[in-house]
């Protein structure tokens, strides 16, 4: 009876996960490099400029054929 009740629950839990991320709701609770939580909704995520210039040139260096490791030593 157990192992049903656990297998029912993991069900639920994952239909949960999926209708989440259809509905364009963040589905961790850190959001990504370059974003921040807004403080009066706590399911929308708002850029930060600073680090979001970060991301731009990180984004720039690699379309003009820059390497990773190279690209770690010119933000180092």
């Amino acid at each position: 009876m157990s192992e049903y009740f656990a297998r029912d629950t993991s069900r639920k839990i994952k239909v949960v996960i999926k209708n989440k991320g259809k509905n364009g709701k963040p589905l961790g609770t850190v959001p990504m490099y370059g974003f921040r939580r807004d403080p009066g909704d706590k399911d929308k995520r708002i850029l930060d400029e600073e680090s979001a210039a970060i991301v731009r040139r990180i984004f720039q260096l690699t379309v003009e054929g820059i390497g990773p490791y190279q690209i770690a030593r010119i933000l180092a």
